[in-house]
């Protein structure tokens, strides 16, 4: 989907990029959502890039005690308003995931919840592409243990001192998905991995704005400095990709993982 048609989540009413409220029916906007959330042990940062007309990324990070809770979504721009479906499945999946942190159960509560969100999107009213979808990857860390969910295409990387691994695996085919959250998605569970540090790192959750200019594992480690804070990184991984291209909407998430007692 291209431009910068936006458009009301509750009702389907053309939006103006500065409209907080729909005026057909009255529901808030998602205009103002931050492009960059900085707490310390955990960062998140999203950019349209430099060719999109728009941002159809979004993020969820919050912290919940001990725990860290985020989310990355990308809209699928084969759908229609995809900004709208990775927003209220990020909003959806963050929401879930900090009110069950400590349940082992979470991520896949956090996954339906998306599901559930996009879902109610109207499908009617946009235009002539599939329904409102997006792929999410969200985590949930807390010190000696984190557990990451995905479906799609987005990914999380672990980097630790001179390790360095994709957690996740596309789900993709030919640079085709083969699944995503949406109405019109295959009905499975999102995949689920449980990382239990034997040294502290850094978790990278990231859209693929950001892995297509640096797939491999041990180039995230390289972009992931020990020495800087988590919104150091953050930025850094950003600014990497815009120098390399930038040609897709960027989102990055970097959490502290501290090791297993």
């Amino acid at each position: 989907m291209t431009g910068t048609v936006l458009h009301c989540g509750a009702c389907g009413a053309q939006l103006l990029p500065a409209d907080r409220f729909c005026e057909r029916c009255g529901a808030q906007t998602d205009a103002g959502t931050p492009d960059a959330v900085d707490l310390d042990r955990a960062a998140a940062v999203t950019d349209a890039g430099h060719l999109r007309g728009r941002n159809e990324d979004a993020f969820h990070l919050a912290t919940v005690g001990e725990a860290t809770v985020a989310v990355v979504c990308d809209g699928v721009s084969t759908s229609d308003a995809p900004d709208l479906a990775a927003r209220r499945a990020a909003d959806a999946a963050g929401t879930a995931l900090a009110d069950g942190v400590a349940d082992d159960a979470a991520i896949a509560a956090a996954v339906v919840a998306a599901r559930i969100a996009v879902r109610k999107l109207p499908v009617a009213g946009y235009g002539s592409l599939g329904a409102p979808s997006c792929t999410i990857v969200c985590c949930v860390a807390r010190p000696g243990l984190a557990v990451v969910g995905w479906v799609g295409d987005s990914r999380a990387y672990w980097a630790s001192g001179a390790e360095a691994r994709l957690l996740t695996s596309d789900d993709a085919s030919d640079n085709q998905l083969t699944r995503w959250i949406g109405a019109d998605a295959p009905a499975k569970p999102a995949r689920v991995i449980t990382l239990v540090p034997a040294a502290p790192g850094r978790l990278v959750l990231c859209s693929d704005g950001f892995w297509n200019y640096a797939p491999a594992p041990d180039e995230v480690r390289g972009l992931v400095r020990a020495e800087a804070t988590a919104g150091e990184v953050a930025r850094t991984l950003l600014q990497t990709a815009l120098e390399r291209g930038g040609r897709d909407n960027i989102t990055v998430a970097v959490i502290d993982v501290e090791a297993h007692a």
